[in-house]
């Protein structure tokens, strides 16, 4: 289903931008993963849309009212909080460990076949480093580590 919503230029440049990856809105429409939100940027000033549009795919939906986890008073009271998270036990967030694990498992299985991966020569090698950074976000760069993260490969 297409939905279309009205939104001021900030917000449409936000999301335009990637920085806004929600939206929030009042629950006066259904909506359900795999819709597509346009975004219609609407000028507060002249009351008018301007044409520009942005449009997205709904990926989530959280319905709830203000008493859902019985908190209406304190919610009026306070407000609410919306934010966009990331996950940052990956800086990168490139790949996840069941990629990880295959990668560096293929590794294995050059060396063992081949005494030697295609790449090159496994000593000089950079592919189980990057694989490590791009699984963990972090670059190892003292010799001992590089040798124990080799080492385990073979």
């Amino acid at each position: 289903m297409i939905i279309k919503k009205k939104m001021h230029p900030e917000y449409l440049d936000l999301i335009d931008s990637g920085k806004k990856s929600f939206d929030v809105r009042v629950a006066d429409f259904e909506a359900k993963e795999g819709d597509i939100l346009i975004q219609e940027e609407w000028d507060p000033k002249t009351k008018q849309y301007t044409g520009r549009k942005v449009e997205r795919e709904v990926v989530y939906v959280l319905n709830f009212s203000l008493n859902t986890f019985g908190q209406e008073e304190l919610i009026k009271e306070k407000g609410l909080v919306v934010m966009g998270l990331k996950n940052t036990s990956c800086n990168l967030g490139a790949i996840n460990r069941e990629v990880f694990d295959k990668e560096n498992n293929l590794c294995k299985k050059h060396i063992k076949t081949k005494g030697r991966c295609s790449w090159g020569i496994c000593e000089n090698c950079g592919v189980p480093l990057l694989l490590h950074k791009l699984y963990k976000g972090e670059v190892i760069d003292d010799e001992t580590e590089i040798k124990k993260i080799k080492e385990e490969l073979s």
